[in-house]
């Protein structure tokens, strides 16, 4: 596996993962889901909840297939 690539070279901005931010709004959207359920209220909508905007990855781009962030 030491000459293992990446097949598509592109790579995320700022944060090596969304994670914690997607465990996050996952959580508020049961919550808000429990409660409309409680009250009888419609189910909330999920841009109600989360704006992909604000979590921790800031887009992505190719890596130049020479470079070490290609490897796996």
């Amino acid at each position: 596996m030491s000459r293992s690539r990446k097949k598509t070279p592109v790579i995320g901005h700022a944060a090596s993962s969304e994670r914690d931010d997607k465990i996050a709004w996952h959580g508020r959207m049961r919550a808000r889901e429990r409660a409309a359920l409680a009250q009888g209220k419609e189910m909330p909508d999920m841009k109600d909840v989360s704006n992909p905007w604000y979590m921790g990855k800031d887009g992505r781009s190719r890596v130049e297939p020479g470079s070490k962030l290609t490897r796996k």
